[in-house]
This record gives structure tokens, C-alpha cells and sequence, in this order.
């Protein structure tokens, strides 16, 4: 399967649309973007079918005629209008089906420019043609012939009739689909008239409502898509020279698109995307995506669109001239009348067909209408212009020119899969029906390099030609092309071989180029190390007299120069740093991004960044034209001051032995450091004990793993121990110090609580003997209410510490 977006507009005969209430498209504007026109007249209305719709221009885009309809209101019959929408002469009471899904197609006659034939579905399914004659009236058409039933077979017609230029590029193929049948037929239309019909049994049997559904052809009419209501989804290859069709995958096999139980949920509308990669599938409420380049195709069905199910519906599809695909969103207003709603006024059209998934940008009712509304159809044009296709490729190769018998060379090009070789005559060659033999020929030869086209039954075969000439043998001679050479850089340029010699001829030859092979000292540009050949003669006229010699020439790089950013570190806030880089006169530097320093072309710059950044130094080494620039990263992050809290100011009882605990909870991987150490338990850590003693201001330092750190101070004042007092924090953890809740000067008979941070009680004496130890309390912050014989009370919270 061969697909090329928008290849087959290149002639403009399906840039005019005429479809639905009067509604009209013109694509011939700049990149093909499509301009709505009204088709309808003060004098001429021109009502249209819900589905059967077809239009023609000419090869400058210009419109020619189109297919109306009467409306079931007078009598259904289609009809044939000019591009002055007005009703072509004959063009009455053509037995055109206005609800036939792909019902109509326009072709021009092989090998005459002013006629055409339509192409329609009659009544009931059968299948139908007239013929248009454009030289008649002054060029706006007669029709000639009308309703000729193409054919006496029995079967009914699916709504599927489809159009494909032959591989000629003159002649057409029309392609029809019976009802309840597996079966295709296949008409080729020529100079000499319409054939009768072909035959061909491929893809699944017909099943119930197949005859719904939608034909979609690829850009290049090489490939065609067909869904049926009843879920069928198929898609062929298909042969332009033989009309067959070949390569049936089966994407649905009569699984609805989505389980509802009635025939509205079935498939009816499908396209293809320019590149031929994406096949869009519609229910009347759901559109869909499948990727046939997918291994599992069925598996990428993915979910585009959805609507309902409502009065809205979506109809036939249509890839437009701009590579965009259109597709109509109709209405159903009573029963099975799909006849035009006011709410489906405008065109949905895909903008991106060939992007996958929800790239592919749909865009439901974009193209407004003007007030015109929609059936649930669009025109089917076929793709015209497509061309014969080309002659299979002959490349025999160009003339070899061989020094002495015995010497070999290689004919031919590559080969391509699909086609035969045969080389006459076979004498000297390696094998004839090779696509490159190796010729060995005794005496000069043209050899005659016939291709023919397995895949393409109607592509001509093609041949080519090569002559290989022979000289007679002299004996040799003892050449010199000099030492092996090296260049330091890559597209360096130097000289090969050594100095001419009056009357020689030279040759070189290599893997790379050589601009003047046949200079006794070419000038080359090394690029790659390579070898390089040298064949020289002393004899014009005798060029089987030479001799032979090779060098190599090498490509000897300088090293990069150094590099070195320096390592990753961490900022404090209001802080900076200095960058350093190796320093060398030859050596040119970069620090980026450039923004962030005064000069970034030093070797040590400074920055006080305010984020992380990455930073990049680039070193270039101006002493060589090569393989000179070296880079190092390294990144800066910005740090944070630790929290650092030592608590409020505090009294401490004056008696020896007496001890509080100040600092708050320890942060992770912080380090802690009390300044004076006298008085304190440990001066180290985050809560330590200070013990009765001088009055002190303690300073606390905390440092944290970014190094940044964090300051505050307490005032400590001793007091006399004559009233009571309360510890703020103890620490049962055994060690004997400061392990029960100790109230000092604590008067007899008083009653002590102690409740959690959710209001229990925890602890509950009549007469307190500075006894609480906290037991089975978890770290954290408690509350205690003391009462005195006397009635003084006293509130306040104390906290464990484990």
C-alpha cells in the first residue's frame, strides 16, 4: 500500500462541492482553503438530497454541473444542474437514489474531453448511468442519455459506487458492492464504451443493513475502506492495472462500534487520512480512530468524538483539497427523515487527520454554513489526475571504461522488490538476471538491461543500456602515489600523489570524493579517513599500459581541551559564589546562562543566583580549527536557613541541682551548638538541660546539610527558691536527672492533674509528692492544674522529653 497526502488534487476537478440546502464549497483559493457559496437563485431554489450528492469542474477548478434532487414532496427524482444552477437541458426525472450513501459519481469520458458519464443508484438499488454532453449549449451541457441500466443482473446494489482512475491514467474503473454478498464487481470503462462486469469474491459475508455504510477511497486510490451498519469494517489494497483488490484486513467483524442494540450504533461514515496511516470510522453518535500501521489495529481504536446518542447524528466523511477531512453533522426530525434541522448548520471537520489520537484537532459544526443546513451526505469525487503510472526504473549504470581483460567492475543500480532483471548478453556477467552482476567482459560489450513490474500487471517494461570497453594488454609500469598522509581535522584539505610526469595520464579513485581524479596531485577535503587509489599510464593511446599504488590518509584529531566547571553546591540565601574555570592565554570561555554574570566570557566569574540553575561552561581551544570546544555542567541550588528557636527568656530557681530544659525539637540532620557550654547538660544537641547557677544569655547556632545556618539567643536568671516553681520540661529517661515532674517549694496536701493534648486525665493525686514520672506518656506537651490547700490554683502545660 502506497499513500501520498494531497498528491491526488493536483488537478482541480473535485474542488467545487455541492451538496445538502444549497450549499456550496469552492477550494481553489489560496492553500486550498475551502470558500461556502449558496447554489440557490431568487429564480431557481435547488433543494438537495439527504445523502446522494456529486459535482464536477474542470481541470482549472472551474465548476461544470452537479447532481440535485426533487424531494420526496416531487416525486424524489434527481437532477441535472449547470454551474449557473440552473436546471440543464435533459437533466430532469434522472432515477437517482437522494438516500444512497456513496450514490453518485462523475467520471469523463477516456479519451474525449466534453463528455461524462454519471454514475448513480437507481430505484429500487440498481445501478444506472446518463451521459453529459458540455459542448451542447453554449457550454453549459445537455444531457444526451439518461436512467440506461448498465446491466440485466439480478442483485441489488449496497449504497457503494466508487470511481478509480486506471493505471493508464485515461481509462476508469467503477467499482460496485451487491447486498448480501461478499462479492465485487469491477467495470473498466475505455474509448470503446463500458466493459461488462467482473468478478471478484474477497473480505467478509454480507450481512443484515450491509447495504448502509460508506466507501472511502485513499489519497492515491490505492487503497479503499468500506463499513457496513452492522459493524463490518474492511480495508483493500487496490491494483489500478488488473482493478482487483488484494490485502483485506477485517477491523470490525460484526462487533458494533459501540452496544447499543439497534442499527444506529453500527458504522456508517469512514475516511482516510492524507498519508493513509488513519482510518476514521462514525457511528451516527460516536467517531473513532484506528491506526493501520499498528501491529494491532483493532487495539488502537481510540475514542475521537461523541455525541449522544440525541436528535444529532454524524454522517458520510470526506477528505477535502486541504488535506483536511469534513464531515457532515445532521439531525434526525421525524422517524428515518434525516431532512435538514435548523441546529445542523455547519460542517465538522478533522485538521490534523494525519496527527494520532486527540491531535488530530476534530472540530464539531466548525465550517459555518450561512444558514444553510445538512443531510447526513457529501460529495464522493474520485481522485483524478493521478497519471499513468511510471515506467519501472532501468539504471544499467554509467559506461565503464576497463583498462585490460580480466578487470571487473559492477553494473546496475539496487534493486527493488517487485521487479525481474535480465541482462543480454549474459557473456562476461556474473549473473543476468541480477540487478547488479558483476561484468568481466574479454573484449568491449554493451550489455542491454531489460526491468519488468511483477506488482504491476499494466506498467511497460523498461530498458537501459551500459558499454564496458576493453583495451589490449602492454606491460605495466611501477607507479608511486607517495607516503600515507593525515589531516588533524575533519574537512582539512591537502595533496595526493607526487610530482607529474610529461605525457602520463593519472586516475585516482576512492570511497571519497575527488574533485580532479584525473591530476597527477588532486587537491582533496578529508572528511573521513578513507583509501585512495592511483592508477597512471605513460601512453595516451594505450591505457592498458599503467601501473598501480594506494595511500591511506588518516584523520589524527587534537585533543579537547579541559573543561571544568567545578562540583555542585548549595547557595544560602543572600549568599554567592565564585566559578572557576582552568585558565590557559589560547583558551576562549563561556558561562551560561549569560544572564547571570557581569562578564561571562571570564575564566572566574561570580553569581548570586535566586533558584536552582544548571550552568553551563563552554571552553573553545583557538589554537585549532577542530574538535576544540569541550563543556562541563555543574548546578546550583539555592539553601535554606535552618530554624533555629532557644526559647523564651526564663527564671531559674537558685539552688544547686535545680535544672529546665531549653531549645525546641531537633530538626533531621541538623547540628546543634549552645554557646556558653557552662551550665548546659550537653552544649550538642537541640534540648539541653541548664543547671542552677549564673545568670547566663545562651547563644544557639544550628547548621543544617546545606550548610546554611541558623541563629537565636535565651536570657537565663536565677531567682530565689522561696515560691513555688514549675518546671517547664523533664526527661524520664532514667539517667537520674530531672526524670520526675519536680515543683519546687512544692507546699503539703495539694492536689495535682495532669491531662493529654485530647483533654484525658493521665495523672490524678490528692496530695502531690513531686512524683510523676510521665509513665507510659509519649513525648509531646502536657497540661496540669496545681491546687494549694488554701484554694491558689495554678495552670500551666510542662513537656515530656524521651
Amino acid at each position: 500500500m502506497i499513500v501520498f497526502a494531497n498528491a491526488s488534487f493536483a488537478q482541480k476537478e473535485s474542488n467545487v462541492w455541492i451538496f445538502a440546502d444549497s450549499c456550496g464549497l469552492d477550494f481553489n483559493g489560496p492553500n486550498n482553503q475551502p470558500v461556502f457559496f449558496p447554489t440557490n437563485s431568487s429564480v431557481t431554489p435547488i433543494p438537495q438530497a439527504e445523502e446522494t450528492f456529486g459535482s464536477i469542474a474542470d481541470s482549472a477548478g472551474s465548476l461544470l454541473f452537479y447532481i440535485g434532487y426533487n424531494g420526496p414532496l416531487a416525486g424524489g427524482y434527481g437532477r441535472i444542474y449547470n454551474h449557473q444552477h440552473q436546471l440543464m437541458d435533459g437533466g430532469l426525472n434522472m432515477y437517482i437514489s437522494g438516500s444512497s450513501t456513496n450514490g453518485a459519481t462523475i467520471i469523463p469520458f477516456p479519451g474525449n474531453g466534453d463528455k461524462y458519464y454519471v454514475f448513480y443508484q437507481g430505484f429500487p438499488w440498481k445501478f444506472n448511468y446518463g451521459v453529459v454532453d458540455m459542448s451542447l449549449n453554449g457550454g453549459l451541457g445537455k444531457v444526451i442519455q439518461k436512467n440506461i441500466k448498465l446491466d440485466s443482473l439480478s442483485y441489488d446494489l449496497s449504497e457503494k459506487v466508487i470511481a478509480i482512475q486506471h493505471a493508464n491514467g485515461r481509462d476508469w474503473w467503477i467499482l460496485t458492492h451487491p447486498i448480501y454478498s461478499k462479492s465485487y464487481f469491477r467495470r473498466l470503462i475505455t474509448p470503446q464504451g463500458i466493459d461488462s462486469p467482473l468478478v471478484q469474491q474477497i473480505g467478509l459475508p454480507a450481512l443484515e443493513n450491509e447495504f448502509l455504510g460508506e466507501f472511502a477511497l485513499g489519497p492515491r486510490s490505492e487503497m479503499i475502506a468500506c463499513v457496513s451498519f452492522h459493524g463490518k469494517i474492511e480495508t483493500f489494497d487496490f491494483d489500478r492495472c488488473t482493478g482487483l483488490l488484494s490485502r483485506w484486513r477485517s477491523i470490525g467483524e460484526e462487533d458494533p462500534i459501540i452496544p447499543l442494540p439497534n442499527d444506529d450504533a453500527r458504522a456508517y461514515g469512514c475516511s482516510l487520512s492524507p498519508s493513509g496511516r488513519f482510518l476514521y470510522v462514525s457511528s451516527y453518535y460516536e467517531l473513532f480512530q484506528y491506526d493501520l500501521w499498528a501491529v494491532d489495529i483493532k487495539a488502537s481504536k481510540t475514542l475521537i468524538y461523541t455525541i449522544g446518542p440525541s436528535v444529532m447524528v454524524l454522517g458520510q466523511h470526506q477528505l477535502g483539497p486541504d488535506g483536511k477531512i469534513y464531515i457532515c453533522i445532521a439531525a434526525r426530525t421525524t422517524g428515518s427523515l434525516w431532512f435538514y434541522h435548523p441546529l445542523a448548520r455547519a460542517l465538522s471537520v478533522i485538521s490534523e487527520p494525519d496527527q494520532k489520537g486527540q491531535a488530530c484537532d476534530f472540530r464539531p459544526s466548525d465550517f459555518d454554513l450561512q444558514g444553510k443546513r445538512l443531510g447526513l451526505g457529501l460529495p464522493s469525487p474520485p481522485h483524478y489526475g493521478l497519471g499513468p503510472l511510471p515506467l519501472p526504473a532501468a539504471a544499467a549504470g554509467p559506461d565503464h571504461h576497463h583498462a585490460c581483460p580480466g578487470d571487473s567492475s559492477q553494473l546496475g543500480s539496487p534493486a527493488h522488490p517487485d521487479y525481474l532483471y535480465s541482462w543480454e548478453p549474459a557473456a562476461g556477467l556474473s549473473d543476468p538476471n541480477l540487478a547488479r552482476p558483476v561484468a568481466s567482459p574479454k573484449s568491449t560489450t554493451t550489455y542491454i538491461l531489460t526491468v519488468f513490474d511483477t506488482k504491476h500487471a499494466c506498467r511497460n517494461v523498461n530498458t537501459d543500456t551500459v558499454t564496458v570497453t576493453v583495451n589490449h594488454p602492454a606491460p605495466g609500469l611501477t607507479i608511486d602515489a607517495g607516503p600515507d598522509l593525515s589531516v588533524a581535522c575533519p574537512g582539512d584539505e591537502l595533496k595526493l600523489g607526487t610530482a607529474a610526469q610529461p605525457g602520463w595520464w593519472y586516475r585516482w579513485s576512492s570511497t571519497a570524493p575527488i574533485a580532479a581524479a584525473h591530476s597527477a596531485r588532486p587537491k582533496v577535503r578529508v572528511h573521513v579517513p578513507a583509501w585512495y587509489y592511483l592508477e597512471a599510464g605513460d601512453d595516451l593511446q594505450n591505457l592498458c599500459r599503467f601501473g598501480r599504488d594506494s595511500i591511506w590518509v588518516d584523520i589524527d584529531p587534537p585533543p579537547l581541551p579541559l573543561a571544568y566547571a567545578g562540583r555542585d553546591r548549595t547557595i544560602c540565601p543572600g549568599g554567592g559564589t565564585w566559578l572557576q574555570a582552568s585558565e590557559s592565554a589560547h583558551l576562549r570561555y563561556l558561562w551560561q546562562p549569560a544572564a547571570l554574570f557581569s562578564d561571562p566570557r571570564q575564566a572566574r566569574v561570580w553569581l548570586r543566583p535566586q533558584s536552582s540553575q544548571q550552568i553551563l561552561l563552554q571552553v573553545t581551544d583557538t589554537s585549532r580549527s577542530c574538535h576544540n570546544v569541550a563543556y562541563d555542567t555543574l548546578k546550583l541550588t539555592p539553601g535554606q536557613i535552618p530554624y533555629a528557636d532557644a526559647g523564651p527568656d526564663m527564671r531559674l530557681c537558685d539552688r544547686p541541682g535545680m535544672s529546665d530544659t531549653i531549645g525546641t525539637t531537633a530538626l533531621p540532620h541538623a547540628q546543634y551548638l549552645w554557646e556558653p557550654p557552662e551550665g548546659l547538660s550537653d552544649p550538642g544537641v537541640a534540648r539541653p538541660l541548664v543547671f542552677s547557677g549564673e545568670d547566663r544569655i545562651y547563644r544557639l547556632t544550628v547548621v543544617k546539610d546545606t550548610f546554611c545556618v541558623g541563629y537565636d539567643s535565651l536570657h537565663i536568671l536565677h531567682q530565689p527558691c522561696d515560691s513555688i516553681w514549675f518546671p517547664t520540661a523533664f526527661s524520664p529517661n532514667g539517667d537520674g536527672i530531672n526524670d520526675v515532674f519536680y515543683i519546687t517549694n512544692l507546699p503539703p496536701g495539694c492536689v495535682f492533674r495532669v491531662w493529654n493534648r485530647w483533654g484525658r486525665l493521665l495523672y490524678d493525686s490528692a496530695s502531690y509528692g513531686n512524683d510523676w514520672d510521665g509513665k507510659n506518656a509519649p513525648e509531646g506537651v502536657y497540661v496540669y492544674r496545681l491546687v494549694e490547700p488554701d484554694g491558689r490554683q495554678y495552670v500551666g502545660s510542662v513537656t515530656i522529653i524521651r
